[in-house]
């Protein structure tokens, strides 16, 4: 676990950062360094036994709804990111997708936050006390590889739609995840609606998790379009998500994205100060607290507070 790891008590609100001994007061918490994996972590919304394979190291239910997080525990961290063997982390993969469809997991959660094993709101149990190495769950491959199918299907492994746009960065990839739900909610895809499934994708997936506004501007993004292919009877295709992508995402587009974003002249950024201040003042007019305006618009307390008293 890291140092500082992140941490949030209900993710629809957002991660905070604080020392690790303040963060384990809290029920969701970061499990692995930034570029290590010693920890495995699933995320299982159903109540089946976990049977074909060695048992999970620990599960931590929600006794509300008997659905879990497990976690295996490696003897040796697996190293990710750019700098770490390609095999390795292949082979890593594998097993972790491999683990997860045996046991039904969800297959877009990647474990940046899990169950607190700490906390009193969840019930832990521990199965295997001793860690395990990956070959020990060699055997999932070859189930997976006899299952019929369907099960193998690119529908049945969410995260892959996802990984597909990585490269092209964290708020693309988020986009690619939430608009499928999203589709599925009809009218309902409402901002708010959309805003609290980004969220909270994006508290579980994304590492290190984009910006509250961010998470605004997709949200925004995936109701208008739903939204309207609704109303215009057709939504967007994988065809069309491609083209998409291919136009407005091209590393060049994002290069002068990002030069252009830096000549940006004081009169925006005061505009977009101003504006930040104005919303400021409504929420608080509303009577909401100074610290729930600082997560919502992802901006210090104390600044919130400063703005609010002028």
């Amino acid at each position: 676990m890291p140092q500082k790891p992140y941490f949030s008590d209900d993710l629809s609100r957002g991660t905070r950062i604080r020392e690790k001994s303040a963060a384990l007061r809290h029920r969701e918490i970061q499990p692995n360094q930034p570029w290590e994996r010693q920890c495995l972590a699933l995320d299982i919304d159903h109540t089946e036994q976990l049977v074909g394979l060695p048992p999970p190291n620990v599960t931590v239910t929600n006794t509300a709804n008997g659905h879990r997080h497990v976690a295996i525990v490696w003897k040796k961290p697996v190293l990710v990111g750019p700098n770490a063997s390609r095999k390795a982390q292949a082979f890593y993969t594998d097993i972790a997708r491999a683990v997860g469809q045996c046991w039904k997991a969800d297959p877009n959660y990647t474990g940046l936050l899990m169950h607190n094993p700490l906390h009193s709101h969840w019930r832990t149990e521990i199965f295997q006390s001793e860690p395990y190495q990956l070959a020990d769950f060699r055997d999932a491959l070859r189930i997976v590889r006899e299952m019929p199918t369907a099960a193998n299907h690119p529908r049945f492994k969410g995260g892959e739609w996802a990984d597909q746009y990585a490269a092209l960065g964290r708020n693309c990839a988020t986009w690619e995840a939430c608009r499928w739900p999203a589709y599925s909610m009809g009218q309902g895809a409402t901002f708010d609606a959309v805003l609290r499934l980004v969220e909270s994708y994006n508290a579980t997936h994304n590492s290190p998790p984009l910006g509250h506004r961010e998470c605004r501007h997709i949200a925004l993004s995936i109701s208008n379009y739903v939204l309207a292919g609704k109303r215009k009877g057709h939504s967007m295709t994988d065809t069309d998500w491609r083209q998409w992508v291919e136009r407005t995402h091209r590393p060049e587009v994002q290069a002068r994205r990002g030069a252009l974003g830096g000549k940006a002249s004081g009169d925006a950024r005061r505009a977009a100060s101003e504006q930040e201040r104005a919303t400021a003042r409504l929420i608080r007019a509303s009577g909401s607290s100074y610290g729930a305006i600082s997560q919502v618009l992802g901006i210090p307390e104390s600044t919130i507070k400063r703005w609010c008293k002028n």
